[in-house]
């Protein structure tokens, strides 16, 4: 197919980026539809071809730049993620990825000694590497439960509050984004938060919530003018 042919397919496109004057999205449908489109391109809007070559070329060194940005963000994020989900990441992306969902949403396994209770991708994990799986499973059975759960046995005011808050903003597909208690919400929506918590800040927050069930939170709360019914 000839070049101005070619052109005429997306020419709407073209018709509307040039007369709202949006330089930058010509570039890019030339960008993206490839260099035949530059004789196209001249022919239909009399601009010298050397010019729009030198505009694609600004773009294609922005879009490289980007590219690089990206990548250096990604493998940032990719090493502050836990050593067993970089493991998944080397073995099996498909299973790291959602793997990493419930990471992200800060997801705790319960105590069963049934397979089927356990997420799937964590079901696929123990067919690939027992040892690996393993190690996912402890950390998901132990997350974000705080650092005193040793006194909720005997301490059943902490336990309350310990358990009541994670149900609300750990627990997945219940209560609150734990987050957004902390940071502001990235979008109008109000349901993303700007930035995450590690899961030791989580630990932080849930054992501060346990610490109001102890004899000396309630005393702080009584302070406060919350009395228990």
């Amino acid at each position: 197919m000839k070049a101005l042919d070619r052109f005429n397919i997306v020419k709407p496109l073209f018709e509307k980026a040039y007369k709202e004057q949006t330089k930058d999205e010509v570039v890019s449908l030339t960008y993206e539809n490839g260099w035949c489109f530059l004789e196209a391109y001249y022919q239909y809007y009399k601009i010298r071809v050397s010019e729009l070559e030198k505009m694609t070329e600004t773009l294609r060194r922005r879009l490289e730049d980007k590219a690089i940005k990206d990548e250096a963000d990604s493998k940032a994020k990719f090493y502050e993620l836990p050593t067993f989900l970089q493991r998944i990441w080397d073995l099996n992306p498909s299973i790291a990825r959602q793997a990493e969902k419930d990471y992200i949403g800060s997801i705790k396994i319960q105590d069963s000694d049934n397979m089927e209770d356990l997420p799937l991708w964590l079901q696929e994990l123990w067919s690939l590497d027992r040892s690996l799986a393993r190690q996912s499973e402890a950390y998901f059975k132990n997350r974000n439960v705080g650092f005193k759960t040793h006194r909720l046995e005997s301490n059943p005011e902490e336990q309350i509050f310990h358990n009541n808050f994670r149900t609300e903003h750990l627990e997945a597909n219940h209560g609150g984004d734990i987050n957004l208690l902390v940071f502001p919400p990235a979008d109008g929506s109000g349901s993303t938060p700007s930035e995450y918590l590690t899961d030791r800040e989580k630990d932080v927050m849930v054992s501060t919530i346990q610490w109001l069930g102890s004899p000396v939170g309630q005393a702080f709360l009584n302070k406060c003018g919350y009395a228990k019914k």
